[in-house]
């Protein structure tokens, strides 16, 4: 057996190839690596809000990945596993699965992996837009165990994903309550385009544009205590030339079994774009200024006068307006653009139940994959 190691940036990847007669898979590749986000934030303090606000450097991501690919030639069969790990603030297990490839349009992944609720949350933390997703990320489910049947045609023209999973979260023994969340995602791209991978593209990237939905269902909690959670999704994706752009709007219906509870509705929506800047073929592929559009409310109660505790009541509907630039590294030391990136953002808080409240913020993010 030959054992040939090749250091290819930003990963060091391990290419095992069996030169013996022909059996089993024809290519076993592993790569080990992960990715590092340091950040500046300041938040100011407002003490008649009781908002202490932030003042420093925070190592908001500290991620090591280790993936492998067991492939027959052709692109056929094959066996993708993966593992990773969020060592901030101490280490946990986010990611262990394995995607089994029958054909492109035809994979199994089972495991615990990022369920398909939204389309910022399918992207990598890699190649996100801006350093944090959109705050509808924050409504819905995100990791869990369970399993998905899901694939793509020729080009991505046709993306589509349906899984079942506990519906608890993360490094969960079991499922408690024994019922499910059920996620179902169809994505179409007339003319084709990269899939559902970055929120940034290169500017040599083909145009492409797609929209999407999404639906799931979740019943969580303990007997005589559980929510029930129904959700519609829909996305819109557009990329040509120097413009990427994106949008989503989310809506959850929130139905408590207890009837002391209020029942509730939640949701909101997020428009953003990245503009590489023209000019040079320097600004072109270095240089992009960012912006983004959102409002979010966690908590709408159907029925019922729950008033806020305060400024700081997560349940405010809020509005936030984003902008910034960032800088690429790129190629041709790099082979993605989001491989070493710097941003300056700067983000505007409107509360918009009257009560405001001093949070605007400030954040130098870096992010560099190895």
């Amino acid at each position: 057996m030959l054992l040939a190691a090749a250091l290819v940036a930003p990963a060091l990847a391990l290419d095992v190839v069996d030169t013996r007669p022909p059996q089993g898979f024809d290519h076993i590749t592993l790569d080990i690596g992960g990715f590092a986000q340091p950040r500046f934030l300041h938040i100011p303090e407002d003490e008649a809000a009781g908002a202490a606000g932030t003042y420093g450097f925070v190592i908001r991501r500290a991620r090591f990945e280790l993936n492998g690919e067991l492939a027959e030639d052709g692109g056929g069969f094959a066996l993708i596993p993966k593992i990773s790990v969020e060592m901030a603030p101490e280490p946990r297990l986010f990611d262990f699965m394995v995607n089994v490839r029958a054909h492109r349009a035809v994979q199994f992944q089972v495991g615990q992996y990022k369920t398909p609720t939204s389309r910022t949350l399918i992207v990598s933390d890699r190649r996100t837009l801006f350093p944090e997703r959109a705050e509808i990320d924050n409504l819905g489910p995100r990791r869990d165990m369970g399993a998905m049947l899901h694939g793509n045609t020729k080009r991505n023209v046709v993306e589509y994903a349906v899984g079942a999973y506990n519906g608890e979260g993360t490094n969960r023994l079991e499922n408690v309550n024994r019922k499910f969340l059920t996620v179902a995602r169809l994505a179409v791209s007339p003319i084709g385009g990269p899939g559902t991978r970055e929120e940034l593209l290169h500017v040599d990237d083909d145009p492409t544009f797609s929209l999407g939905g999404i639906v799931y269902r979740n019943i969580d909690g303990p007997e005589g205590q559980e929510m029930g959670l129904f959700a519609l999704n829909g996305e819109a994706f557009v990329h040509w030339r120097w413009l990427t752009a994106q949008a989503e709007l989310l809506h959850q219906s929130i139905d408590w079994q207890d009837p002391s509870i209020a029942d509730s509705t939640a949701g909101g929506w997020y428009a953003q774009a990245g503009l590489w800047v023209p000019g040079t073929r320097w600004t072109e592929t270095h240089l992009a200024l960012v912006g983004k559009v959102q409002e979010v409310d966690r908590f709408d109660p159907v029925g019922a006068d729950v008033p806020l505790t305060g400024p700081t009541d997560p349940a405010q509907r809020t509005r936030i307006t984003s902008g910034g630039v960032g800088y690429y590294l790129g190629a041709p030391w790099l082979p993605s653009v989001h491989d070493l990136r710097i941003q300056l953002i700067y983000d505007h808080y409107d509360e918009l139940e009257g009560q405001p409240y001093d949070n605007d913020a400030l954040m130098l993010a870096g992010h560099f994959t190895f």
